[in-house]
This record gives structure tokens, C-alpha cells and sequence, in this order.
């Protein structure tokens, strides 16, 4: 316990506390939004919105163009070029975006070319890729350990936003205002960023295309491995509309929300390990792996205690937050929750690739578990339901987890990692 509570220095631990708070202020108004929301729209207008979200969430994978990976590092390694880093970025995913906005309405089109609501909602919900791309500042906050500006950003958006569902909710609106939403939480949070970015007198943003294409060369491994990744974290809700109907996808959709209500979690503590983990990489090997078996440990216990609490009050859950509509998603809930500890190895396993320069093999893993989950889901949904799906994607996480990089000489390494973190060993060499 002594190495768990020494795992990071002081001012990493005050990047968490911030970045924590910000996200137990989300979840407690996203469930009460939620709650109220998810009743007034029912299963299946849930469901068209989901739908859409599914391809939104697969676009912004290409949106980030795989620099989340590398972008903190960089910013680390080359302070000198910050200014340029930050400009070039944010002006290679704008253009992203607006691609992706088109490519999903040709989707959707081609999915759905009969259901009109499903392309509108779609189309309307995409245009927050485009502010996503701006809040990219965000990873500059990282780099200086000052997340507690982007934790502030997010709170006050969050809570403008939420007024806005409640405004909604309370005038019965369609369900087009409500796609319209996301697109306004990240207009204002990229708003907030920027106007933190000058307060701190963050370095000219500045457009440098040969940087570009370098930054490029060193991510498309992330570009592919995030589509993998988003691949089999939503075709399931695709696959679902195309076999069932929308209102399978919205009572599985809710399961999938609730599941990973509490990701905050993991996510603040690996938002802020990756910057100490990267400082112990320069100082000394053997603290670096100390460091990165601490952020397994930590991790995978955290999801590990939340999945059982989510397993043992999940009927409870489900009722308070959605309703007896929604009980249907109990199965699949109860199912999804252990999932979430596996996703989360990969999730820390990233700093290692990063670190290791080892991209392409994350590239070459992911596909394995991509082919993997789109053939358990074909075979599973039309056999058992939404419950096919949710047991799809606990095996996809569990292979990509520990077996994918078995096959790899190069990274088996991070495995071994990763088990001697789970298990408290970390003097192991």
C-alpha cells in the first residue's frame, strides 16, 4: 500500500483531484439529466439519439488523429515548440472534422435512407466534432499539470448545458434539440479553453505543414488503432439497429451508460500518470516501470470494486435512473460491468506504447480484437439478443487485454507489466 500511496508526486495528485472533482460534478448532474431524460424520450427515441451517437464516437477517432497518444509527450520533449505543435494540431483535426461530418451522413444515409429523423439527429450531432477538434488545448493543460483550468471549463459548460436539457425536458421539445446538445457543451468548453489558454499566456499558435506531416507519421498507428478501438465499442449498437430495431438499441444503450458511469475514475488517474510516468521514462528505466505497475494496480482495483458494486445494486440502478422500460437492460448490464477493469488495462497500456515507441503492434492487436468482436456480435445478437452483444465485447476486452499482445515477441512485455502491477509486484524486474 506504501508504493500506491506514493505513486505520484504532489502536484500529480492535485492534477487528479481536479480533474476528479470536475467529472463527480458531470455525473451528478448527468444523472439527474439522465433520469429525468431517458423516461420523457423513452427506449426508443433513446434510441434513435444512440444510434447516431454511435457513428459520431467512431468519427472522432479519426477527428483526433491518433496525437492524443503522442501529443502530451511531445509537448513535454519539445517545450520549445509548443506554440507549433498545439496550431498545427488543431489545424489538421479541424479539417478532419468536417470530413467526417459528411462521411457520417453518407453512413447513415446508406444504413438508413428511409428513416429521416435518424439522418437529421445524426447530422446534428456530428457538428460537435468540430469543437471537439478545438478543445484540443486541453492536452497542453496536461503537459503543465494545470488540469484544474480544463476541469473548471468542463464543470461550467456541463452546468450551462444541463440548463439547457432541463429547458428541453421542461418544454417538451423534439428530440432534434436535444441531437443538438453535445455540439453546445464543446462550443463553450473549447470557448472557456481558450480564453484560459491567453489568461495563462499560452505560447502563438502557429501552423508549421511540415510538422504536421511528422506529428502524422508518428500517430496514424494511434488513427488506426483508435477506429479498431471504436469499432467494437459501437458496432455493437449498430449491429443491434440492423438485426433488432432502435429500441433494443436504447435499452442497450442504456446498459453501455451505465456501465461506464464511473470511467471519471481510471480516466482522471491516467490523464494525470502519463506525464509522470513519461518524466520517470527520462529519469530512470526501473522507476518507469514502477510507476507504470502502480498505474495498472490502481486502475484495474478501482474498476474492479466499482464493477462489483454496479453488479450487486445493478436492478436498482436501472430502475432509479431509467425506469421499469428499462429493466430489459439489467442482463446486459450485468455483463458490461466486468468488462470495463480490461478496457482499462489498454487504456494504461497506451502511456507504455507511447513510451516504447511500440505504435504498430497496438495497430496490429486492436484488428485482432475488431475481427474478433464483429464476429462474436454477428453470431451472438441474432442468437441471444442485447445480451450477445454485452458478452461480445467482455471477451474482446479481456483478449485485448492480456492475449493480443501475446502474439508479438515485442510486446509481451507490457503484459508482464501489467499482471505484476495487478498482482502488487512491482519490484519485479
Amino acid at each position: 500500500m506504501k508504493n500506491i500511496k506514493n505513486m505520484f508526486k504532489h502536484a500529480t495528485v492535485k492534477n487528479s483531484a481536479w480533474i476528479i472533482g470536475e467529472r463527480v460534478i458531470q455525473m451528478i448532474i448527468s444523472f439527474i439529466i439522465t433520469m429525468i431524460s431517458a423516461r420523457y424520450l423513452g427506449p426508443s427515441n433513446y434510441g434513435v439519439l444512440s444510434y447516431g451517437a454511435s457513428f459520431v464516437t467512431f468519427f472522432t477517432a479519426i477527428v483526433k488523429l491518433g496525437l492524443d497518444g503522442i501529443i502530451v509527450k511531445e509537448l513535454i520533449d519539445n517545450p520549445d515548440k509548443e506554440g507549433k505543435l498545439l496550431g498545427t494540431s488543431l489545424f489538421f483535426r479541424i479539417i478532419s472534422s468536417f470530413i467526417s461530418i459528411l462521411l457520417i451522413l453518407l453512413c447513415v444515409y446508406i444504413l438508413k435512407p428511409n428513416n429521416k429523423l435518424i439522418i437529421v439527429t445524426s447530422f446534428l450531432q456530428s457538428i460537435a466534432l468540430v469543437f471537439q477538434a478545438l478543445s484540443f488545448l486541453d492536452y497542453w493543460y496536461q503537459s503543465k499539470l494545470k488540469s484544474k483550468y480544463v476541469s473548471i471549463a468542463k464543470s461550467l459548460s456541463y452546468i450551462m448545458v444541463s440548463a439547457y436539457k432541463f429547458f428541453l425536458l421542461f418544454s417538451k421539445a423534439d428530440i432534434k434539440w436535444f441531437a443538438l446538445s453535445n455540439a453546445f457543451d464543446y462550443f463553450l468548453i473549447c470557448i472557456l479553453l481558450f480564453i484560459f489558454y491567453k489568461f495563462n499566456k499560452g505560447p502563438k499558435l502557429q501552423i508549421d505543414y511540415k510538422l504536421g506531416i511528422n506529428l502524422l507519421k508518428k500517430s496514424y498507428h494511434f488513427i488506426i488503432s483508435g477506429i479498431m478501438v471504436v469499432i467494437y465499442t459501437q458496432i455493437d449498437k449498430i449491429m443491434i439497429g440492423s438485426i433488432l430495431d432502435e429500441t433494443s438499441v436504447g435499452i442497450y444503450a442504456a446498459a453501455l451508460s451505465l456501465h461506464t458511469a464511473y470511467s471519471f475514475l481510471p480516466d482522471a488517474i491516467i490523464t494525470s500518470a502519463r506525464p509522470t510516468v513519461f518524466n520517470a521514462l527520462k529519469q530512470d528505466r526501473s522507476l518507469y516501470k514502477k510507476r507504470l505497475m502502480q498505474t495498472f494496480c490502481l486502475v484495474f482495483w478501482l474498476c474492479f470494486i466499482c464493477s462489483l458494486g454496479i453488479t450487486i445494486f445493478s436492478k436498482l440502478i436501472i430502475d432509479v435512473v431509467y425506469g421499469e422500460k428499462y429493466l430489459n437492460a439489467m442482463g446486459s448490464l450485468l455483463i458490461l460491468a466486468w468488462a470495463v477493469p480490461f478496457s482499462n488495462i489498454g487504456n494504461v497500456r497506451g502511456i507504455w506504447i507511447v513510451g516504447e515507441e511500440k505504435q504498430k503492434y497496438a495497430k496490429k492487436y486492436l484488428i485482432l480484437s475488431t475481427i474478433l468482436n464483429i464476429i462474436l456480435n454477428a453470431i451472438l445478437i441474432s442468437k441471444i439478443g442485447i445480451a450477445g452483444a454485452a458478452v461480445a465485447t467482455l471477451i474482446t476486452e479481456i483478449f485485448q487485454a492480456f492475449i493480443a499482445p501475446l502474439f508479438y515477441k515485442d510486446t509481451i512485455e507490457v503484459t508482464k507489466i501489467a499482471l505484476n502491477g495487478i498482482f502488487f509486484k512491482f519490484n519485479m524486474k
